[in-house]
């Protein structure tokens, strides 16, 4: 009788972090259920083998690719098994935010969440459209971005000599640079502010992409955070040398070959000793597929130094997990990403208060004053309203608004009506913050301007939440109607200490 060789039945752990434990226990079979040895055969000297089990910990500096070798025995035959392991930087100076998989090859150019200019792809409205861009036909072109990091709070980072690398297909763990986009030494890259949104596009405004705008928006006093856009034809911030050494190709103001789309496209960011600080990230690690043509992958989570390519969004556990995603719904080139959890689930925006100077010193919602300082506005009145959304100041304080003029209208109050055990009901759903404001429902028989009273209005926690750096309230207010021929009406009314 021929002897089998022992065989796998799992595959290894391809991930590790700097300083953190990484352990891999092999799974084998072997017809004769013979016993099963493991051995390593190579690989980085911090692995090691015990019994099925490969572990290690790699010691910080050690982020990069390593090839590993092991081999399955029964003591007659033997099994190989070869895989490359990388070695992720437990503190990145700059990391993947968004990158944009929607195609926007010619003809065939497909509209962010599918459909047409007026619908989307199921034939829904209100369409998908993108912070910068709106709603257009390949949503930009070939577009990433990042946040710089750097330390996790307010300074600067020297991006002097960096490169941004893009592999496509790159599922497998062996990731290949195709493209690699280099960065200059011009005085820009030397002091590049924490908290900064930075994006790369292939193509400039021209050509329906944008041209390079270093101060596209600051917000850095209000909320923590810069956008500057690069177009990778600019010779003064981008080193280019040739298609062979730099992967595209740059001729007569043109910039062609940049392929960012919904093939396992990843990222990976080296400093100007080529030291691996980022990545590689993308669709094939985190999430491992679903990436469409008509999507963006966004870090559905806060823009920290603590981020890694391998966290994954999950909303199907309590609390919900940050990580990659796709999304249809909505990108957001050059600003905070955004995002729901689940379906219906509130909306989340990006923190970067991190990176304000000073922004542990004041909390950010504590009065109507600071947060209208913290904004630059601190003359403002609790009846203004500069931006002429018809909502005063206060209002959108007491609604969660990130900054004057800013509310989200995931944050705005809901009317409903509803039938819970025969009896016909007025329903208000809202937003409110947890200090510095008073916010009360009413409710009158007549809208008049009094005789408002919370009589009779039964009001109730639905979840709290954060979001733009604030502990809300989601809370519902519900006033029976008994007679369909009697009016009732609710609403809110907001006071601060």
């Amino acid at each position: 009788m021929v002897n089998s060789a022992p065989v796998f039945t799992n595959q290894p752990t391809k991930y590790a972090v700097e300083g953190q434990a990484y352990s891999w226990t092999a799974a084998t079979a072997d017809a004769e259920n013979n016993s099963v040895t493991l051995s390593k055969v190579s690989g980085p000297t911090w692995l090691s083998v015990s019994g099925k089990t490969l572990s290690g910990t790699p010691p910080q500096g050690s982020a990069g690719f390593y090839d590993v070798a092991l081999e399955a025995s029964d003591g007659t035959a033997s099994t190989p098994l070869q895989f490359r392991l990388t070695v992720c930087n437990d503190n990145p100076p700059m990391i993947l935010n968004e990158y944009n998989a929607v195609d926007n090859s010619g003809a065939s150019s497909k509209f962010l969440n599918g459909g047409d200019l007026l619908a989307n792809g199921d034939g829904s409205t209100p369409v998908a459209v993108d912070t910068r861009f709106g709603r257009v036909a390949g949503n930009g072109g070939e577009w990433v971005e990042f946040v710089v990091t750097g330390n996790g709070s307010a300074g600067t980072t020297d991006l002097r000599g960096w490169t941004i690398e893009i592999d496509e297909g790159a599922g497998s763990g062996y990731s290949t640079a195709k493209v690699k986009i280099k960065l200059s030494t011009a005085s820009y890259w030397a002091a590049v502010p924490n908290g900064t949104i930075l994006t790369f596009t292939e193509n400039n405004t021209a050509q329906g992409g944008m041209d390079t705008n270093l101060n596209g928006a600051n917000n850095s006093t209000s909320s923590g955070w810069r956008w500057a856009n690069v177009w990778v034809g600019d010779s003064t911030l981008i080193s280019y040398t040739d298609e062979v050494t730099n992967g595209y190709t740059l001729l007569a103001g043109v910039v062609n070959g940049i392929n960012i789309d919904d093939t396992e496209t990843q990222f990976r960011v080296l400093n100007a000793t080529g030291y691996p600080v980022f990545g590689p990230a993308g669709e094939g690690i985190a999430p491992v597929a679903k990436i469409s043509n008509t999507d963006v992958l966004e870090l559905e989570g806060n823009p920290t130094a603590s981020v890694l390519p391998t966290d994954r969004s999950d909303d199907t556990v309590t609390p919900p997990r940050n990580g990659y995603d796709n999304s249809t719904k909505g990108s957001t080139f050059g600003a905070p990403n955004e995002w729901h959890f689940g379906s219906g689930g509130v909306l989340t925006v990006q923190d970067f208060t991190s990176y304000k100077s000073g922004a542990a010193s004041t909390p950010y919602d504590a009065t109507f004053s600071s947060w209208a300082t913290a904004a630059g506005q601190g003359s403002i009145t609790l009846t203004n309203d500069a931006d002429g959304n018809g909502l005063t100041a206060l209002l959108e304080y007491a609604y969660g608004a990130a900054t004057p003029g800013s509310i989200s209208r995931d944050l705005l109050p809901v009317v409903s009506t509803t039938n819970s055990g025969g009896t016909n009901q007025l329903v208000l759903t809202y937003f409110t913050r947890t200090n510095g404001v008073t916010l009360a429902p009413e409710m009158n028989t007549v809208l008049a301007v009094s005789g408002w009273g919370a009589g009779g209005v039964s009001d109730s926690l639905i979840a709290t939440v954060t979001t733009n750096n604030t502990t809300l309230q989601q809370r519902r207010a519900i006033v029976p109607i008994d007679n369909l021929n009697a009016a009732k009406f609710l609403r809110l009314k907001a006071s601060v200490p």
